[in-house]
């Protein structure tokens, strides 16, 4: 059996050391280019990368499901640093299993199906959901829901000091979200994107976004019963009581 991997500080990869170097580099080039500099010209560029819902359908934005999450919060370091240490301690696991290049491509497509949920959020219920949105947070939660997925008896320090099993971490990670934004509507978390990218981690990882695989899932969860095997011989009456 091979031996679960334990969540310490593990030694980088190159796939992941490149994209905190991208995230990293980003951050500082445009707080340092808007906060301190005040360039209109950075500043509406990051304006038109950032994800507005309501400027994807009907504004045909598209490319901001992608952009915006290399963008981070301007004005503090939290958003920033939360994401990174994140990418730093599940990146290498996975990229070690996946390769380089499988592992960015996943974490491409979770960020982009994450935006790609809340435009869907943004245009069916509008209001606060139609707000700008910045971050890989919703890549993020992919790579939660992947560890979880596939590595659910590594230990992992919650907030560096208690243990806990790697498949309850995508929940919890869930759960503060949901009490945070229930304590704090206003806050600014979009819940919407973290949610979006675990669920398209939760469908990359377990292969579910397939309708061959989705759906015997679903109606055995419902209740559907399974076809009886076929035989490999026909079975023609017969025997001792027909000898008589």
């Amino acid at each position: 059996m091979a031996q679960q991997p334990q969540l310490a500080f593990p030694r980088p990869t190159r796939m992941v050391v490149r994209l905190l170097i991208v995230l990293g580099g980003l951050w500082l080039l445009c707080a340092i280019a808007i906060n301190l500099f005040k360039s209109r010209f950075v500043f509406d560029a990051y304006g038109e990368l950032m994800l507005t819902p309501s400027e994807v359908v009907p504004g045909l934005h598209v490319w901001q499901a992608l952009t915006y999450m290399w963008l981070h919060d301007l004005e503090g370091l939290m958003h920033i640093l939360f994401n990174a240490m994140a990418l730093y301690f599940l990146g290498p696991t996975l990229e070690r299993r996946w390769g380089g290049g499988n592992f960015l491509r996943f974490f491409l497509l979770t960020g982009v199906i994450a935006g790609l949920f809340s435009v869907l959020v943004g245009v069916l219920f509008g209001g606060r959901w139609d707000i700008p949105i910045v971050g890989a947070s919703g890549a993020i939660f992919g790579l939660l829901a992947a560890y979880s997925i596939l590595f659910p008896n590594a230990t992992m320090l919650l907030f560096f000091v208690v243990p806990v099993r790697a498949r309850w971490i995508i929940w919890i990670a869930i759960v503060g979200d949901l009490l945070f934004f229930v304590a704090n509507p206003r806050g600014g978390v979009a819940i919407q994107t973290h949610f979006g990218g675990a669920i398209a981690g939760w469908l990359l990882v377990t292969g579910n976004w397939r309708p061959g695989i989705f759906m015997p899932k679903l109606k055995r969860l419902f209740g559907g019963r399974r076809p009886p095997p076929r035989g490999k011989f026909k079975v023609y009456p017969g025997g001792r009581d027909q000898l008589h």
